[in-house]
């Protein structure tokens, strides 16, 4: 077989090699952040379900929040009893602690200015309480005055409070007593 030679005049490529051939990369658009795909909605919507749950619980802490420092003045308070015997002392930490923490949920001056039976029978009425604090006038009321008094029923009163802090409703308990009308002289 005969080999024919290439004729000499033909323009040569300028490179030999094949990549240099193939057509340049054409690129994609760039992607938009506009619109959103539906995972990003979905992602919104529960970020703002989270945020707007840490706020309501939140402003929920921050209404009750009174009602942990009463419930821990009362704790210290027979803690301080126990230690140091003065039960003076704990009946009147209990009193103005159940006075500041009926002044916290909004009673009215008409109720913080009850004092003896009508202030506890005004307690009785506050909360659903395993038991009466007008059952304990004598310890209550009267002790406080006594050189040496009876400190029976010590633990129930406790009990009452702390059921009264932790379950206390203004609404019921207003019931009881209504303010009173001012009255104008002529």
């Amino acid at each position: 077989m005969k080999t024919q030679a290439l004729p000499q005049n033909l323009p040569m490529p300028q490179s030999a090699s094949p990549l240099d051939q193939l057509a340049d990369i054409h690129l994609p658009d760039p992607v938009s952040l506009w619109p959103l795909a539906p995972g990003w909605y979905l992602l919104l919507v529960l970020l703002l379900i989270f945020i707007w749950v840490s706020y309501v619980v939140y402003q929920r802490q921050q209404r009750q929040r009174y009602r942990r420092e009463a419930i821990r003045a009362l704790q210290q308070a027979l803690a301080d009893y126990r230690q140091h015997g003065s039960l003076a002392s704990y009946l009147q930490v209990l009193n103005l602690t159940l006075r500041r923490t009926a002044l916290s949920a909004g009673a009215s001056q008409a109720v913080l200015s009850l004092t003896g039976l009508p202030w506890l029978q005004w307690l009785d009425q506050g909360a659903q309480l395993p038991g009466r604090f007008s059952d304990h006038t004598n310890l209550l009321l009267v002790a406080p005055y006594q050189k040496s008094p009876e400190v029976a029923g010590l633990e129930d009163v406790q009990r009452l409070a702390l059921a009264w802090v932790k379950g206390h409703n203004l609404k019921r308990a207003g019931k009881l007593i209504k303010p009173a009308r001012e009255t104008t002289h002529v």
